[in-house]
């Protein structure tokens, strides 16, 4: 049965103004599956939604897993450096004997006399090892404050090298800043030659 171009005027007509109507022709054109698909696509954006909260908890929950094996690594690597601290910097320093800074006499005397600021004294307290020790060929002793790092950046060093300088305004002797560790990033090691801050660290390990 053919339709005239009038006969279809007037069915669009009655579309316009027949809700009823449309629903009827609607549901006899499209499929179910395709009706459905604005919810289906609602519904996908709600799950991936929720995948993407999951996901970014899961990466919080790793990255703070990451960082709790990474502070354990570091304390026993730190804690094995000290307890073998005679083999790590023997060739440079010999027999070093380790000092616990906040408790040394010096150290509190020069307090009380506002030699070191309180700031300064708890600086000290958070040195990661100080000792004293003598150098190969040398004839006195002179005391190092090394920071420990399994991997050595540019704060390691600024710190080794500013505590050193307070516990130079406490004590006689040479103070040298070290800092150890398994490798050194290439800016901190440009840092610790301009400080004269001396690396114990793999050349071979060595990490940009």
């Amino acid at each position: 049965m053919a339709f005239s171009r009038e006969d279809i005027e007037e069915f669009i007509e009655a579309l316009h103004h027949d809700a009823e109507l449309r629903d009827r022709v609607r549901d006899a054109i499209l499929e179910d599956d395709f009706r459905a698909l604005p919810g289906i696509v609602r519904q996908l954006g709600e799950r991936i939604d929720s995948l993407t909260q999951q996901i970014s908890l899961l990466t919080s929950r790793m990255d703070w897993a990451a960082g709790k094996i990474g502070n354990l690594d570091g304390w026993r690597f730190e804690e094995t450096f000290l307890r073998h601290l005679s083999g790590r910097i023997g060739p440079t320093y010999r027999r070093p004997q380790l000092m616990d800074l906040p408790a040394e006499n010096a150290v509190l005397s020069a307090l009380d006399a506002g030699t070191i600021t309180k700031q300064e004294y708890t600086d000290l307290g958070l040195v990661d090892a100080a000792a004293r020790a003598r150098e190969k060929g040398a004839t006195s002793d002179v005391i190092v404050v090394l920071e420990v790092s399994i991997l050595l950046d540019r704060g390691d060093v600024q710190r080794a090298h500013d505590r050193a300088q307070i516990l130079a305004k406490v004590y006689d002797e040479d103070v040298h800043a070290l800092v150890a560790g398994q490798a050194i990033s290439l800016d901190a090691e440009a840092l610790a030659r301009e400080l004269g801050v001396r690396v114990f660290a793999t050349p071979s390990e060595s990490a940009a």
